[in-house]
């Protein structure tokens, strides 16, 4: 309703006069004024509440009861709400912001209409603690009950990552020590051992779980492994499954195989003097074959076995054990082919090339005690040593051929090993012997051998020269040059050492030709003379 004229109203706005209109102009959303007589009526719509706003001014109104409510701690200012909480701490909630203030240790929820919790969505410009927005990427930590939380740093890319069904270090450099700040250089993991905490314990659901395992990245087999009974495997990766394990197979009792109670090698190192075990680490005697060694991985064949009083040795590789040594009687130590059968010793000479001591003799009931050969792998040796008897020869592809034996009380006998006929020569006689002489025909220049008795000399071709061995190596040695033709030819015999009857020895004594004259000298040692 409007444009219609009123004379003499004064209007006021909530007691404050407005002056005299004289017009009233109704405005507002559904508002009507309609006229009858000299009666205005004008319709507001709706049904909202009446009555006087509560104190204090400025206070924000709420419903309390159905009359207007305000209070001194929820009020305007112009320009914000200002909230002051029961400490009598004053906030002021600038459009677009909102403030939590409590006292002392009270806490703030949010709850849903039938005062259970409820979520709490955020679409928020800046998050400040204590006043304070952090800096960017930090996160609140909280310091615990009855503490505010702080702002701290989110960790490097390096540290504990969350993956849901795991928790894991994130870089290669990461490391863990347990019981101190400062980790084992260059070990990803560390434990201190603090008071009674002592180092790491692992509980397994069965004996046959593995505590600790080992292996090469992208290997298809371990390397290493510890099982909950103790059980410790061994392989070569790659390949290859495990196959050395060492377990406690009874009480007091360590066992090696190959992880599946199958045999397994032991290849013990020597300590720094080159022994193996002590007065505390032995064999068990009552084993049938308690320590087996060989010369390569997988050979079929050890090359030494130690038993309860035996030891025995072999080749290794395709062949057998072959000979023993063991323990026969009281005092006695035997040597056999293994279980029956004769068997060679060939011992080693000391520094001086000596075998054996007055405290250390050959038994006389063994055909063949003692044997020595020329070279390594020869077929035949060069002398052996037998009851009552000495054969001798060159050794190698020939077998021994001469034989010295006692076949009587004060006789000795020199044959061909088979009482066949030998040559048998004395060098340097004392004593008055019997025996054959040993001659010798040259018909050029010749130097005589110690062996030689008679150089037969035949001069029909040419002169030459008969030089004898140094008088100072065959002393009391005699021998006798002898021409056996009449040749002009003249022979000269000179010496090798010492003189010929006072003539020097590159002079010599000259033989005639045209005559079968002769010569017959005797060493005394530094020279010779005519006999």
């Amino acid at each position: 309703m409007t444009g219609y004229t009123l004379v003499g109203v004064n209007g006021q706005d909530e007691g404050s006069n407005l002056g005299f209109g004289a017009y009233l102009n109704f405005t507002g959303a559904g508002v009507t004024a309609s006229i009858s007589g000299d009666v205005i009526t004008v319709n507001i719509p709706g049904g909202g509440g009446g009555g006087t706003p509560a104190l204090p001014f400025n206070s924000v109104q709420f419903n309390n009861a159905g009359a207007f409510g305000g209070s001194a701690n929820f009020t305007w200012n112009g320009t914000g709400l200002v909230v002051t909480d029961g400490a009598g701490t004053t906030d002021t909630l600038s459009p677009g912001s909102l403030l939590f203030t409590t006292a002392g240790t009270g806490t703030i929820s949010v709850k849903d209409g039938g005062g259970g919790d409820a979520p709490l969505n955020l679409d928020i410009l800046d998050l400040q603690v204590n006043g304070s927005s952090g800096l960017a990427g930090q996160v609140l930590t909280s310091a615990g009950p009855g503490a505010s939380p702080t702002w701290a740093a989110v960790p490097a890319a390096s540290g504990w990552v969350d993956g849901g069904t795991t928790v894991y270090l994130s870089t290669s450099t990461d490391v863990v020590s347990i019981g101190s700040n400062t980790p084992v250089t260059n070990r990803k993991l560390s434990v201190y051992n603090t008071g009674t905490n002592l180092g790491v314990s692992v509980v397994t659901l069965a004996s046959t779980d593995n505590v600790l395992e080992t292996g090469v990245s992208g290997e298809a087999n371990l390397r290493y492994s510890v099982n909950g009974s103790g059980s410790t495997l061994w392989g070569a990766g790659g390949g290859s499954a495990l196959d050395t394990r060492i377990l406690r197979s009874g009480a007091s009792t360590l066992a090696l195989d190959n992880g599946a109670a199958g045999a397994a090698n032991f290849v013990p190192g020597a300590d720094n003097t080159g022994n193996l075990g002590t007065t505390t680490t032995r064999w068990n005697a009552a084993i049938s074959t308690n320590f087996y060694v060989y010369t390569t991985a997988g050979a079929a064949n050890p090359t030494t076995a130690l038993q309860g009083q035996a030891l025995r040795f072999g080749a290794g590789g395709a062949t057998a054990l072959d000979l023993r040594l063991f323990r026969s009687g009281v005092s006695t130590l035997s040597i056999d082919a293994n279980g029956g059968g004769g068997a060679t010793i060939v011992p080693a000479s000391d520094s001086a090339g000596v075998f054996g001591t007055n405290n250390l003799r050959w038994s006389d009931n063994i055909a063949n005690t003692h044997r020595v050969f020329p070279s390594a792998g020869a077929v035949n040796a060069s002398s052996s040593l037998g009851s009552g008897f000495l054969r001798l020869g060159v050794g190698g592809a020939t077998a021994l051929d001469t034989q010295i034996s006692r076949t009587a009380a004060k006789t000795l006998t020199v044959d061909d090993t088979a009482a066949g006929s030998i040559v048998f020569r004395i060098l340097g006689q004392t004593t008055t012997q019997t025996r054959a002489l040993q001659t010798t025909t040259q018909s050029g220049a010749y130097a005589v051998a110690v062996t030689d008795d008679v150089v037969f000399v035949n001069s029909s071709g040419g002169a030459f020269d008969v030089t004898l061995p140094n008088a100072n190596v065959i002393t009391g040695r005699r021998v006798q040059v002898k021409r056996i033709n009449t040749s002009a030819n003249i022979v000269t015999v000179k010496s090798a050492g010492g003189t010929i009857d006072n003539v020097a020895a590159a002079t010599g004594i000259v033989l005639a030709g045209g005559t079968l004259n002769a010569i017959t000298v005797v060493s005394d040692g530094t020279n010779w003379w005519i006999v």
